[in-house]
């Protein structure tokens, strides 16, 4: 199936999922024509995890992506549910917390190269806390070999606060919420109907713990937001991950503070 992405993807590959839905990775080459899915395993991959409503299009990926074929790697792109141009096949969308599509996508590689193809990992702050769940839950048994995350979400709680204070923190929270607002609306279809999601309260959010609390919380399971952000939190469990992992954070990032990070290091360094 044909996607149009910004870095434009040699070509793209609809994966289904267990639960009857499916997903969408885009695979990158300079020359459209020297690159298909035969190759897969020919060089090491670097899969990159968007942020969070981030695609293969996204502005930063337009430049990272190119990087990681520059110097010897088989960049793709995993799209999350219902972005792109990937028809939504079920009610179910993405969150921070759940794994299982990234876990899917990597099995998929996995069995679609010509070898045990190295898999090195780049996630980007959302993308990154869906890393962090997936390499603290499998730990030695992790499909990953390597792994970088940037600006990632150690402390979801921690996150939501800070982007409840200060002005220009709250306005990136509005901005952010209403891209996963339209996200919902244009998959309406698939909860108009569902008396669990009231449409209306969550086009009014203007906040991301308030989406969380009138739609997330709803899809996954959870009982509010501040239950959902203790479940997606892992500063305390880095010390599970068991593969080689490089984190870079900001010292002012609006979503992780300082003290966050001392902690990281803390507990890396263990």
């Amino acid at each position: 199936m044909p996607q149009t992405n910004s870095f434009n993807p040699c070509f793209s590959e609809i994966i289904p999922t267990p639960d009857k839905g499916q997903i969408s990775i885009d695979w990158y080459a300079p020359d459209q024509n020297e690159f298909s899915a035969k190759d897969v395993g020919t060089r090491p991959v670097a899969l990159f995890l968007p942020g969070i409503a981030g695609t293969s299009a996204a502005e930063y990926l337009r430049t990272l992506v190119p990087l990681a074929y520059g110097v010897g790697y088989q960049p793709v792109v995993l799209n999350y549910r219902g972005l792109t141009s990937t028809e939504l096949l079920n009610s179910r969308l993405y969150c921070a917390l759940n794994f299982e599509d990234l876990e899917t996508t990597l099995k998929h590689i996995k069995k679609s190269a010509k070898s045990d193809v190295k898999i090195i990992a780049t996630a980007l702050s959302m993308g990154g806390t869906i890393l962090a769940g997936y390499l603290t839950t499998r730990g030695v048994e992790s499909l990953i070999d390597a792994a970088f995350m940037a600006s990632v979400v150690w402390d979801a709680e921690a996150g939501a606060r800070s982007l409840e204070s200060g002005f220009w923190n709250r306005d990136i929270n509005k901005m952010m919420t209403k891209s996963l607002i339209k996200i919902v609306q244009r998959h309406r279809s698939w909860f108009e109907n569902d008396p669990k999601y009231d449409l209306k309260a969550v086009e009014n959010c203007k906040s991301l713990r308030n989406f969380d609390g009138a739609f997330t919380v709803k899809m996954f399971g959870f009982d509010t937001a501040e239950e959902y952000y203790r479940a997606c939190t892992y500063k305390d469990k880095v010390h599970l991950i068991k593969v080689p992992t490089l984190v870079l954070q900001a010292a002012d990032d609006m979503m992780a503070k300082g003290s966050e990070i001392r902690l990281l290091e803390i507990h890396f360094r263990n």
